[in-house]
């Protein structure tokens, strides 16, 4: 009866509850005084359900809301018995705007390290209010629906997730737990990161946004950053898809009101722009930002890599791949959309694939860098429209 009591009382509004019973309360007033002819009684009856339908009205939402506050969040429903039953809850891992992750243990594969994600309700944080609530419900219901689709793909370098609970009082999902993000692997490198390195992560991370980009019309991430691209016993993978869409979809999760995403990674468009006009190029400049960041540790979109101090004082063979690098993150980094040359992943790969050749001619009698095989370039083959 609680969660019924708080579901109600996060999704009243004024317009659907207290504007109604007021409105009622007017309609009662009007046919007791403005229609001639009544019954003395009935129009005393009228009158008084009109005036208790006045007060009504707003006493009734002011309980439901004041429900909705004191009720216990999803947090507390981690001790309920069917959830303690299936899983055992760690320590918390991270929070987000609108969700928790926890790590955990399956009690039916206990083989599997896996973390459980769940959705943040207005009792769980103060800051979050009935209406931004409903819109985390949509944003966490889209990336249950994208993980969900995209484990069909099989790809090693999309986060693999378990089990799904679409349960309105408590949605969540389990996945499997990783290890340590870019984010952290990056301030505890030295800058720029090694050549080697940040191939590697590319071409991981190239890997899944292929997947993502060619799956269906196409799911764009939309929120890519050093801190969602985990490191996975020995490659790396994209995680959290909380702020994905399908590409040309139409969508009222993006305008809320703070701006979506994470500045400075998120392209301008995603913050700016209505959801159906956001392509693959929004991705591209998010990964131009974080090329940028492995080479620099900065962030600052007007900066080029060829002013970083560390960039300045390695050696010239580091310097020309810098160069060739900041070539590509200013293609990938326009500010509008329609002014980046490079707007997809399967022109980034060739790209890149082009500037290791390069750096290989250069290398004199240095190990060569790891080209990409022929299994990445077949992956990374633009697919037919």
């Amino acid at each position: 009866m609680r969660d019924v009591l708080r579901l109600v009382g996060e999704r009243m509004t004024v317009a659907n509850v207290g504007w109604a019973l007021f409105a009622v309360g007017l309609a009662a007033l009007y046919l007791a005084f403005g229609l001639g002819g009544l019954p003395s009684d009935i129009a005393i009856a009228l009158t008084v359900a009109g005036v208790l339908l006045l007060v009504a009205g707003p006493v009734t939402y002011m309980v439901a809301r004041s429900l909705a506050r004191r009720s216990p969040g999803n947090l507390h429903r981690l001790r309920d018995k069917p959830l303690r039953q299936r899983y055992e809850i760690g320590q918390e891992l991270g929070r987000g705007m609108n969700a928790v992750t926890f790590a955990a243990r399956d009690l039916q594969d206990e083989e599997k390290a896996i973390c459980i994600k769940l959705l943040l309700t207005p009792g769980d944080d103060a800051r979050i209010t009935r209406d931004s609530y409903r819109r985390h419900q949509e944003r966490f219901a889209q990336e249950m629906k994208s993980l969900q689709e995209l484990q069909a793909c099989k790809c090693p370098f999309i986060v693999e997730a378990y089990d799904f609970c679409h349960d309105h009082i408590l949605p969540f999902f389990t996945m499997r737990l990783c290890g340590k993000s870019l984010e952290r692997h990056l301030k505890e490198s030295p800058r720029p990161l090694a050549l080697e390195d940040m191939l590697g992560v590319l071409k991981d991370v190239l890997q899944g946004l292929a997947v993502m980009h060619a799956h269906g019309d196409g799911i764009i991430h939309r929120d890519l950053k050093p801190a969602n691209i985990l490191y996975d016993t020995d490659h790396w993978v994209v995680s959290d898809l909380g702020m994905s869409l399908l590409e040309g979809a139409r969508s009222r999760i993006t305008w809320d009101q703070s701006l979506p995403g994470t500045i400075p990674y998120t392209a301008p468009e995603v913050m700016y722009l209505r959801a159906e006009n956001v392509t693959r190029a929004a991705d591209m400049f998010s990964l131009g930002i974080t090329i940028k960041q492995m080479f620099t540790g900065s962030t600052d979109w007007e900066a080029s890599i060829m002013d970083s101090a560390d960039v300045k004082t390695a050696d010239s063979y580091i310097q020309d791949a810098a160069e060739a690098f900041d070539g590509l993150v200013r293609k990938m980094t326009a500010l509008h959309p329609a002014n980046r040359t490079i707007c997809d992943v399967w022109e980034l790969a060739n790209e890149i694939s082009n500037l290791v050749r390069e750096l290989n001619s250069k290398r004199g009698g240095r190990e060569q860098l790891p080209a990409f095989d022929a299994s990445f370039r077949k992956l990374l083959a633009r697919p037919a429209k």
